[in-house]
C-alpha cells in the first residue's frame, strides 16, 4: 500500500493505491498547489505561499490528519526544496547571502534547525542556494542525500551522507554545464545514478537536457537534449498526436532506468532506456505538473491541470501509469468529477 499527496480536484489531496485502485482519503485546503508536498511516514511538509515558512501536519495511514503547524525557516532564508525521509527527518534548502540547508527532527517536542553546511562548505559559495534535493540509498553506510545549487556557474553538489554520526563530512563537487547559462530545475536519485533535469539559454535559444550521472556526481551522459520551442509532433498507439518541446518541471526513474518526467502540456515523458528516446503521452488541455512514483516504482501518478480552467472542482485530474518495466505504459484515469477510479 503506498500514500501520496497530489492536487486533485480544488486542492491537494492524501491518497492510498493498494491493488491497483487509487482512492482519496483527505484534502488539504491550506496547502498552495503551487508547491510540491512531502510524505513521511508520518508527516506532511509543504511550502507555505511566502516561502519562508513550512506548513506541516501529522497523518495517520487510515487517513486521519492532524491540525497544521507553521515551521518558520530561519530569518532571512527563503526555502526552495523540501525532503523528508522515512524517519520524519525533515530537510529543507534555500538561500540567504548563500546556500543553507538545514535538517530538522519532526518527533522532536521541541523543534530546532541544524545547519548542515558549515562555512568551510560554502567557501566561495555566496550569493547562491540549494535549489533541489535528492535522497538513495546508494551511499556507503546507507541513505545519502545530494544538495545542488542552480543559481549561477559553478554549479555545486553537495553529497552527505548518513553514517553512525549522522549526516556529517559533506562532498562538495562541481557539475560541468552542457549549455550557457544553464540550471538545474529538478533532480532525482536511485541507487546507482542521479537524474537532472537542466535548462539553459543561449541568444534567445532555450534548450533542456535530461542528464545522468554515477551515483558520486563524477561522471555524467547526456540522455536528451531538446529546445522548448520545438513542436513536432508524433502518433502514438492510441492514434492520438501528442507534442514535446514544453517545460520539462520534474523527474523521476525508476531502478532498471525508466526515467520519468512531469512535462506541462506535452503531459508525461518517459524516456527509453532500451531505444534511448523520450516519448510522451499527453492529455488535449491539460498540463502535467507533479509525479509520484508507486507500486514499488512499477507505476506512476501523475496530476494534471486543466489549462482551460474549467470551473472547480475539476481543475486538477490525476491518471496513473501502469508498466511492465518495458517503458509501454498503460492507464487508469481519477477524476475529479466522479471521484473514483475510472478502468
Amino acid at each position: 500500500m503506498d500514500h501520496i499527496v497530489l492536487p486533485f480536484g480544488d486542492r491537494h489531496t492524501l491518497l492510498c493505491f493498494d491493488k491497483g485502485e487509487l482512492t482519496p482519503l483527505s484534502t488539504f485546503p491550506l496547502f498552495p498547489l503551487s508547491s510540491r508536498v512531502e510524505i513521511s511516514g508520518g508527516f506532511l511538509v509543504t511550502f507555505a505561499a511566502c516561502k519562508s515558512a513550512l506548513i506541516v501536519q501529522d497523518w495517520l495511514q487510515t487517513g486521519r490528519v492532524g491540525l497544521p503547524e507553521i515551521i518558520e525557516l530561519p530569518k532571512g532564508v527563503i526555502g526552495e526544496s523540501i525532503l523528508v525521509t522515512n524517519e520524519d527527518e525533515l530537510f529543507v534548502g534555500g538561500k540567504s547571502n548563500r546556500p543553507w540547508l538545514g535538517r530538522m527532527r519532526l518527533q522532536d517536542p521541541i523543534r530546532s534547525w541544524v545547519s548542515v553546511l558549515s562555512d568551510n562548505d560554502l567557501e566561495n559559495a555566496n550569493e547562491k542556494g540549494i535549489d533541489a534535493l535528492s535522497l538513495s540509498f546508494g551511499g556507503e553506510f546507507g541513505p545519502r542525500i545530494i544538495a545542488y545549487d542552480n543559481l549561477m556557474l559553478p554549479l555545486y553538489a553537495w553529497i552527505i551522507d548518513k553514517t553512525q554520526r549522522g549526516w556529517s563530512n559533506p562532498k562538495r563537487v562541481e557539475i560541468e554545464p552542457e549549455y550557457t547559462y544553464e540550471h538545474i530545475i529538478s533532480a532525482y536519485a536511485t541507487d546507482d545514478y542521479v537524474y537532472l533535469i537542466t535548462r539553459g539559454i543561449n541568444h534567445g535559444k532555450t534548450m533542456q537536457f535530461l542528464r545522468r550521472f554515477d551515483k558520486n556526481m563524477h561522471e555524467s551522459t547526456l540522455l536528451w537534449a531538446e529546445t522548448k520551442n520545438d513542436c513536432w509532433s508524433k502518433e502514438f498507439e492510441d492514434g492520438k498526436m501528442y507534442q514535446n518541446g514544453e517545460e520539462w518541471l520534474q523527474v523521476m526513474a525508476s531502478e532498471d532506468g525508466v526515467v520519468l518526467i512531469a512535462a506541462g502540456s506535452a503531459g508525461l515523458g518517459i524516456y527509453n532506456p532500451t531505444n534511448c528516446e523520450i516519448n510522451y503521452l499527453g492529455r488535449e488541455g491539460q498540463s502535467a505538473r507533479f509525479i509520484s512514483l508507486i507500486d514499488s516504482d512499477l507505476s506512476v501518478a501523475v496530476a494534471f491541470e486543466n489549462i482551460y480552467r474549467r470551473p472547480l472542482p475539476y481543475q486538477w485530474e490525476i491518471e496513473v501509469f501502469s508498466t511492465n518495466g518495458s517503458a509501454k505504459f498503460s492507464y487508469m484515469q481519477l477524476n475529479s468529477q466522479e471521484f473514483g477510479v475510472v478502468k
